[in-house]
């Protein structure tokens, strides 16, 4: 049974079944005037557009498109500097989204008038003091931090079990900027100024090892670390040497 009723929009007659009007349905003649559209100018280019009024609530619906909002955006918060938690949540955002054809023709475009002459860093050079500014923010930038996660190899791991099983306090990836060639080493006692590293015998060189793997050792005993070395090699077949080594020089230490 189909009753006669008026839009309450656009006030056209029109007919619906009886059983959804007591549903609380049927007010409106058609899909377009469902949607309960308002017209509203735009806060960035001054365009009108329409959206749904639900779209109003809680200060949505001030800008017709996402890159107006975004132009917005950049011009409020310009100078203004982004904390660690908005960068992460930026990024978590975005990761994992393939970029659109049109945002890699616009990083493309930028990119080109970055290039030779046209960069604005064009002929000039970093003073020492900035590139050794540079090196410590690099090194400590790249260290230990509590929101950090490290993947660390099967044989440090072999010592960060044995050091935690000694309950004896150590920073993983601790930056050394005291030396001339400043590095994070694999492991560090602060208490007992010892440093231990774990090295692989593909990378390290195995048997001879590395020459600026030398240069540090010499360094750290001047400048009063005590540095412990093993290959990987003897941590995986001879780990209770290794162990009784550790033990000794903390001992001693």
């Amino acid at each position: 049974m189909k009753i006669r009723r008026s839009c309450i929009k656009c006030s056209l007659i029109f007919y619906t079944h009886l059983c959804r009007i007591k549903k609380g349905a049927g007010k409106y003649c058609s899909r377009d005037c469902r949607k309960n559209k308002i017209k509203r100018e735009c806060m960035e280019c001054g365009i009108i557009f329409e959206l749904p009024k639900a779209h109003t609530k809680r200060g949505r619906g001030k800008y017709c498109s996402l890159t107006c909002t975004n132009k917005s955006f950049s011009k409020r918060y310009i100078g203004h500097h982004v904390s660690l938690k908005v960068r992460k949540i930026i990024s978590q955002t975005h990761k994992g989204k393939p970029k659109s054809e049109q945002h890699r023709k616009k990083i493309s475009e930028f990119m080109k008038t970055r290039i030779g002459e046209k960069n604005p860093f064009y002929g000039k050079k970093h003073t020492e003091e900035t590139k050794n500014k540079n090196r410590i923010a690099t090194i400590k930038r790249n260290s230990i931090s509590n929101n950090r996660k490290f993947h660390n190899t099967s044989i440090e791991k072999k010592i960060k079990k044995y050091l935690d099983y000694l309950n004896i306090k150590v920073r993983h990836g601790y930056p050394i900027i005291d030396i001339l060639h400043r590095y994070c080493c694999d492991f560090y006692l602060p208490k007992k100024k010892i440093i231990i590293e774990a090295d692989g015998d593909h990378w390290h060189n195995y048997p001879y090892g590395k020459e600026i793997d030398k240069l540090r050792n010499k360094e750290l005993q001047i400048a009063g670390y005590t540095v412990l070395r093993f290959w990987e090699c003897e941590i995986n077949n001879n780990f209770e040497k290794v162990k009784r080594t550790i033990k000794k020089v903390i001992n001693n230490g």
